[in-house]
């Protein structure tokens, strides 16, 4: 029998050990994966590439951080430097001569960068993207600290999407005008709020809130049939993939209730579901995904930013039983919404990537958050938008405001800024198992038209993808986009290709 004190012993190496499979560039730096240098200059790159090296390392060392860097120029766009840490002029001029570097090297006079990157000890690399965040660490000339296998995997998905994004342009492959026919009155569209094809039955299916019209067409553009829904007060139809007999809808009273109603387009029947009534702290609101007999209410509102304030434990959804009405809170809320007077931009979007998970978005969130159909959290991944398109410095205005700024600073603030996109703003292609988030911004002078981005969630490159002629995306399958724009009253589709 194992004696209690060698137990303890065992332990703590144990801890240890972990410690150091966890932290195994700790020695050499105070950064992690994932966590954002500020980067040397505001130039767009494709990405980054910082080696860190002082008078302590070999010329082997030298060597390899010269291969690193020639493998890396091969990729792409990247701006490369080499910080050399010395006092020594003679030390800085020897390593460009013998080297003969030819990227960017910098003079480290001692070791301001090396202070500012991080840096403990060196050699040592980060590999970024264009926004300073780190992909990779490794210690060249280190076996057992530079994994090149996962380096040479991450400069191939780079490349291969940098190669992508020279090449590519949208390329439409499809375009349908929706038609009256002689049978149907063409109904009056004043809007597009909603759209989804659903693959099943060959339809497209689009929501005008302002209309109160449901229009449904066939691939062709033929008008299948269109509903008028004037007998409710706001109906909102919340239209996804999640498509069965019947398209649940809600009407929204003044009193912020929410009676949910079953709609059968093909029978034109309607029935009454349940009412979704406000609790003491939230009202519920209108965005929702239907999954079998569950309904996920994902715009969970609190009731004045003070609320949110003081319940920071506040849920931020609700999943409804529709055969009994009983509802659980569940989600919570982005630290964004508690640091930042953000409610009335609270928009939240969901999407199902298998029979048991579903994915969630927050307006204004870096993270895309993973739950289980019982609603329970299962992970979150880090968002990466494009700076190109993604305007990135918002904390900056809204720091200026308080919850109770005037309503005039927060339109102009709506005017300017990059938001998710109302509706269908997280799209999966069940092909290629890629989820794309669309966000939108108005254009600068003329806040009529809205701009619509397209942005391929992936752990290494952000590759963002702005929308021709202001369509907006409502549909992806193997790496087809359907699109839709309302133009003289009618409804216009175009399909382009990734």
């Amino acid at each position: 029998m194992m004696k209690p004190f060698y137990i303890y012993i065992l332990f703590f190496l144990t801890i240890d050990l972990n410690v150091y499979s966890n932290d195994q560039f700790i020695f050499y730096t105070r950064m992690k994966i994932n966590d954002t240098l500020e980067v040397y200059d505001d130039n767009i790159f494709d990405g980054r590439l910082y080696i860190f090296i002082d008078e302590t390392n070999c010329f082997t060392c030298h060597l390899s951080n010269l291969n690193i860097a020639k493998s890396v120029d091969l990729v792409g766009n990247f701006q490369i430097v080499l910080f050399v840490k010395t006092k020594s002029i003679n030390f800085f001029n020897k390593v460009k001569e013998e080297l003969k570097w030819p990227f960017n090297i910098v003079f480290d006079f001692a070791g301001a960068y090396c202070k500012l990157y991080g840096v403990k000890n060196s050699p040592i690399c980060y590999l970024m993207n264009n926004e300073g965040i780190i992909k990779f660490i490794g210690i060249p000339g280190n076996a057992n600290l530079f994994n090149s296998t996962e380096f040479k995997s991450i400069l191939d998905y780079w490349q291969t999407n940098n190669f992508e994004k020279e090449i590519s342009k949208l390329q439409i492959i499809k375009s349908i005008i929706v038609k009256s026919d002689s049978t149907l009155l063409s109904p009056n569209i004043i809007n597009i709020n909603n759209a989804i094809y659903i693959k099943k039955i060959g339809a497209y299916f689009f929501w005008d809130f302002a209309s109160k019209n449901l229009i449904i067409a066939d691939t062709s553009g033929n008008f299948i049939k269109f509903r008028k829904f004037n007998e409710f007060s706001r109906p909102v139809f919340s239209l996804n993939e999640a498509y069965y007999e019947s398209i649940p809808f809600v009407d929204l009273d003044y009193n912020m209730n929410a009676k949910l109603f079953l709609f059968d387009p093909f029978k034109e029947s309607i029935s009454y579901s349940c009412i979704f009534t406000p609790d003491t702290l939230q009202y519920p609101f209108v965005n929702y995904f239907q999954i079998n007999d569950s309904l996920f209410s994902v715009s969970l509102i609190p009731k004045g930013h003070n609320t949110l304030m003081s319940n920071k434990g506040l849920n931020s959804f609700r999943i409804y039983n529709l055969k009994n009405g009983h509802f659980k809170n569940v989600g919570s809320y982005d630290v964004n919404y508690y640091q930042y007077p953000l409610l009335r931009f609270f928009q939240q979007h969901f999407n199902l990537i298998n029979s048991d998970t579903l994915i969630e978005i927050q307006n204004f969130s870096n993270k895309l958050n993973y739950f289980d159909i019982n609603g329970n959290f299962i992970r979150s991944e880090l968002i990466e938008f494009d700076s190109t398109h993604y305007f990135k410095k918002w904390k900056f205005y809204f720091s200026k405001l308080v919850y109770n700024s005037p309503v005039e600073e927060f339109k102009k603030l709506s005017d300017s800024i990059t938001k998710i996109s109302e509706t269908n703003g997280l799209l999966f292609d069940k092909v290629t198992r890629k989820v794309y988030i669309v966000y939108q911004k108005k254009e600068k002078n003329n806040f009529e038209n809205i701009k619509y981005f397209l942005h391929l969630h992936s752990q290494y490159y952000s590759n963002d993808i702005e929308i021709t002629d202001y369509y907006k995306p409502f549909y992806i399958e193997n790496g087809i986009v359907h699109c839709c724009k309302l133009i003289n009253n009618r409804i216009n589709i175009i399909l382009f290709k990734l």
